[in-house]
């Protein structure tokens, strides 16, 4: 992985720093993947590179903190909760090291399945009015193909099913 460009956000205290640089990686092609990556440890910087970048970038890697871990990165529920309010969802995870691992995030495609976890972040952000553009599309997808009805009547799997 290469370092590409660095922007600080000095409008919190402690001066935090996202990275852009490329996740350089297996492919089922000869030639190696160069593809976007972000670090950073704020929540408010994902947020905000989706804020600039949602409509126009296909995907983008995330260093997710595995929950031990000490590198710099999100948390993953973190992660996923934002990318669902811009209609994002993540997929391909990449091993990194022992304290983190790459996370693919990309646009949820219309006819894509959501999780009962999903569906319940979704919820929250539409009853807290957080919920972006983007991701009101998402819901409306889900709506008209059925998922969401499927979702909203399912149970919660016990951990016994989930073995």
């Amino acid at each position: 992985m290469s370092t590409r460009s660095k922007v600080s956000n000095h409008s919190n205290k402690r001066e935090s720093t996202v990275t852009l640089c490329f996740f350089i990686g297996y492919t089922e092609s000869v030639e190696s993947m160069h593809e976007p990556a972000l670090i950073t440890d704020q929540l408010n910087e994902w947020s905000n590179w989706l804020s600039l970048h949602h409509a126009d970038t296909p995907f983008v890697w995330i260093k997710i903190r595995r929950i031990k871990g000490q590198c710099p990165g999100l948390s993953l529920g973190d992660a996923v909760n934002e990318a669902i309010r811009w209609g994002w969802i993540d997929g391909l995870m990449h091993p990194c090291d022992k304290d983190g691992f790459w996370l693919r995030f990309s646009h949820r495609k219309p006819n894509s399945v959501w999780s009962i976890t999903n569906l319940k972040r979704a919820q929250a952000h539409l009853a807290k009015g957080t919920m972006m553009p983007s991701g009101l599309e998402t819901i409306k997808w889900a709506k008209q193909n059925g998922w969401w009805k499927i979702i909203e009547s399912s149970e919660e799997p016990t951990s016994k099913e989930t073995q």
